[in-house]
């Protein structure tokens, strides 16, 4: 067996870092104390983190990796093989365990919500697992350096703990999406290495894929109306990034 390189190592130890916040939410109290703590950061300030949290849709993280499926579609085939493992697991615990959100236990004075009301099946946090997923993938299928695995889990844990600001999630279920979301990558991105993608059918076959995902942002809001303006720089990112791709290779052929 190949050693660890250092920003692997840095990975796996950032995972349990996750799952001993996962554990600690648990103890009596915590998850309240932290939900009411975490939820009034809104105040004020909806738009931004509305914004924010739509980055956990899987609509929108799928359309993020738009750039890079014209040169380095194994790593858009990482990202598939470990959102398939995130999704299964999500939405085998979710229906599962179904426990109440917050909005389903506490009165609704209590509450700062942004965008739509949601009562039940809270556990794990479906948008958190989702950007860990994406950010874990995208270090490991890129080999990010050491900064670069922070960077990733940083975007994460950010746009997680805006699932709490408004008032869909707990911090348990945060930590939850983003410790599966980020185990799942680590998973995938080695199943996508051992089975690569063939280029031949399976990069225009994700390319037309992210291309109707795309299409499917116009008029999106996720439930969350205030945040739309964070589409603006995510349609931007994938369509002047695949061009800036697109024209540099043309340029190379030439």
């Amino acid at each position: 067996m190949n050693p660890l390189r250092p920003e692997q190592r840095l990975y796996l130890a950032l995972a349990g870092l996750f799952a001993l916040l996962l554990l600690i939410s648990f103890l009596p109290g915590v998850n309240l104390a932290g939900f009411h703590f975490i939820n009034g950061w809104g105040v004020g300030f909806e738009p931004p983190w509305a914004g924010i949290n739509l980055l956990g849709d899987t609509l929108v993280t799928v359309v993020l990796f738009l750039p890079f499926i014209w040169r380095r579609p194994e790593v858009v085939w990482a990202a598939v093989v470990s959102a398939l493992l995130a999704t299964l697991v999500v939405h085998g615990l979710k229906p599962w365990l179904a426990w109440p959100r917050p909005l389903g236990v506490l009165p609704t004075d209590e509450v700062h919500l942004i965008g739509h009301a949601l009562h039940a099946k809270t556990f794990p946090s479906g948008h958190s697992a989702s950007i860990a997923t994406a950010a874990g993938a995208l270090a490991l299928a890129l080999r990010a350096p050491w900064w670069g695995v922070l960077l990733a889990a940083g975007v994460a844990v950010v746009v997680g703990l805006a699932r709490t600001v408004v008032g869909a999630h707990w911090p348990q279920d945060v930590a939850a999406g983003v410790f599966i979301g980020w185990m799942a990558a680590w998973v995938g991105v080695r199943l996508a290495e051992r089975w690569p993608v063939n280029r031949r059918w399976g990069q225009p076959l994700m390319a037309l894929l992210l291309v109707i995902v795309l299409t499917q942002l116009h008029g999106f809001d996720g439930g969350y109306p205030e945040g739309r303006w964070v589409l603006v720089p995510v349609v931007l990112w994938a369509v002047l990034g695949s061009a800036w791709v697109l024209w540099r290779a043309n340029r190379r052929l030439r």
